[in-house]
């Protein structure tokens, strides 16, 4: 038998092309057969097992929401880290897996750029029902509480990095001490926490991605001072700015680009998609 884990840290999209194989679980079995589509989340335990006898072609892509800052708001960031860790099978007459299909078939004749936005729309309907219990109905009177929530759902990565607390407050009518209650009780974190670790998320994006000074990357992501920037980037990393330029540490960390082929270990057969 061959076994395949798949690499840790963001969502796998894992897609059957020819031939089975089994995802082993804590306390599951899965069978994957031609066509399926086996969707894993980032915290989760198990392998996919190939057997010997027969070879398992397959497509699959990573998708990683902390570097989608640029595209989903607060609030759906916020979503994919609550998300149970749940392993989703979809069969071969699913839309996902059909989505995935038409994706394959038109990989060999598309850029780049297409590719990966077929991919947002099938992360999209993975998660459709998700993304619409998050919604808020807008109307006439919102409590505090529910304008911070349809805030969040409308401000992306950048707008929200950028916002004072003062602002943010002023925008839900509510006094910056009532607002940052409210925000812990919706996320589980405070303000400060949550702005600080996606301007780090962002920092390390542009560190790798960039050739820009280190001191322009601290102000593209809301830093006044390089201290501050230095001293936090590397309490949260273990390294400094330039040290994580240098190691390519994004690629250590498995955050790569957020929706593309990972050039990782692949099973037997393996053909990328893109």
């Amino acid at each position: 038998m061959v076994e395949w884990e798949p690499p840790a840290g963001c969502w796998v999209f894992f897609r059957a092309d020819q031939g089975y194989g089994y995802w082993l679980g804590p306390g599951e079995t899965l069978e994957i057969g031609p066509g399926s589509v086996l969707v894993l989340p980032p915290a989760r335990v198990g392998v996919l097992r190939i057997s010997q006898l027969s070879s398992l072609r397959c497509q699959w892509f990573r998708f990683c929401p902390d570097l989608m800052g640029g595209i989903l708001t607060v609030s759906e960031l916020h979503l994919f880290k609550k998300q149970k860790p749940n392993v989703r099978l979809f069969p071969v007459n699913h839309p996902v897996a059909q989505a995935f299909h038409a994706l394959v078939l038109a990989g060999a004749g598309q850029n780049g750029f297409l590719i990966r936005g077929r991919m947002l729309e099938m992360i999209g309907l993975v998660f459709s029902c998700d993304l619409a219990s998050n919604a808020i109905v807008e109307g006439s009177v919102l409590s505090v509480a529910k304008r911070i929530k349809l805030l969040m759902n409308h401000l992306t990565e950048e707008e929200f990095i950028r916002a004072s607390s003062e602002e943010l407050a002023a925008w839900c009518g509510s006094s910056v001490r009532h607002f940052n209650r409210l925000f812990r009780d919706e996320f589980g974190v405070s303000l400060r926490v949550r702005q600080t670790e996606l301007r780090l998320i962002k920092a390390c994006r542009l560190l790798v991605e960039t050739d820009s000074r280190v001191m322009k990357v601290a102000t593209d992501c809301g830093y006044r001072h390089l201290g501050v920037f230095n001293g936090q980037f590397k309490e949260r990393f273990g390294m400094t700015p330039t040290e994580w330029r240098r190691r390519g540490a994004c690629l250590d960390e498995g955050q790569d680009a957020a929706c593309e082929a990972s050039s990782s270990p692949k099973p037997p057969g393996f053909k990328p998609v893109g």
